[in-house]
């Protein structure tokens, strides 16, 4: 049943939150580096799958300008990696202190920043945004849950299991990122009552 399924999957992102709300800078650094080499390793495969979608694409009568931004190629796979790359090179959010004051009490008051937990992210067909959001949520200390559109679904499975297989080869739980395969638009409704 698709709302046992959904339910089960955002237990498991919660319970990721954990461990990722608490690493630290390096760590993050680490796994968005080695999911930038991971997508330039797996260029090949990653076009394989795309090919996939195009054919899907434009067997379903896509518009020629959707079909382009859904289309990868050697150059706009080094682009995500590239996009990773940008993202490392931001400031941790994490712990940032956004407000100071003193209170005429003496109390300190701070705001300091914080993971938000679980976020999710409903997108349309745009392969890189997987990367994308996966790697600004990352950074952020944050769980991804994406539902990419269905006609980027074989581009965005395989960007998404690279960056889980990042996780996995830093010991960390592969639910910190994870993708609804299943293109069924109950799966939306669902998500979005959780």
């Amino acid at each position: 049943m698709i709302k046992d399924e959904v339910k089960t999957i955002c237990q498991k992102s919660k319970a990721a939150s954990y461990e990722i709300s608490n690493l630290s800078t390096q760590i993050k650094n680490s796994i968005l580096k080695r999911a930038s080499e991971l997508i330039i390793e797996n260029i090949d495969n990653i076009i394989l799958e795309n090919d996939k979608d195009i054919k899907t694409a434009k067997d379903n009568n896509l518009e020629a300008a959707k079909i382009d931004r859904l289309k990868l190629d050697k150059s706009r796979i080094e682009g995500i990696a590239g996009s990773i790359t940008d993202i490392i090179n931001l400031a941790d959010p994490i712990g940032e202190i956004t407000y100071e004051a003193t209170r005429p009490s003496g109390i300190d008051i701070k705001r300091v920043r914080t993971a938000i937990g679980v976020l999710l992210t409903i997108y349309e067909s745009r392969p890189n945004v997987t990367s994308d959001v996966s790697a600004l949520c990352l950074k952020s200390g944050n769980v991804a849950i994406l539902r990419c559109g269905s006609d980027s679904i074989n581009s965005s499975t395989i960007i998404a299991n690279l960056y889980r297989k990042s996780l996995k080869e830093h010991g960390l739980d592969e639910n910190i990122v994870t993708l609804i395969s299943n293109t069924n638009r109950e799966y939306v409704s669902e998500l979005l009552k959780q």
